[in-house]
């Protein structure tokens, strides 16, 4: 009986996890390609960055910051500002070099339907996929 149990539940455990993994590779391909340079998350805020009071000002709004928070705040972002820059420039760079190695597996009609993944949705605010 004791023996019964523990197959259940390693067949549980496992299909558990296979159910995960599964999920996890879906959600990949349908999020995932939103997330590169030309995925409409690199489009949600065109043009330069906000600037610094921009975003002070936003979080004090929505924190309740008092003036030394405030003036602490400003200090980090201009100490972290440059080096998120690079970070993120290094990530767009990564995420197009991605792209184009999983493009090279993919036969053309795979890389003509992997093209229309990539491009906004409806859940991203776009428009609707063709």
């Amino acid at each position: 009986m004791m023996k019964r149990t523990w197959v259940w539940l390693g067949l549980f455990v496992g299909v558990t996890f296979l159910a995960g993994a599964g999920t996890g590779v879906v959600l990949s391909l349908a999020v995932g390609p939103a997330f590169g340079p030309r995925g409409p998350m690199a489009r949600a805020m065109p043009g330069p960055p906000p600037s610094l009071d921009t975003l002070v000002g936003l979080m004090t709004r929505d924190l309740d910051l008092s003036i030394d928070q405030q003036g602490a705040l400003k200090e980090l972002l201009e100490q972290h500002r440059e080096r998120l820059a690079r970070v993120q420039q290094e990530f767009q760079q990564e995420a197009e070099s991605l792209n184009t190695a999983i493009r090279e597996l993919l036969t053309p009609a795979q890389r003509e339907k992997f093209d229309r993944l990539r491009r906004p949705g409806p859940l991203f605010g776009g428009p609707p996929k063709e």
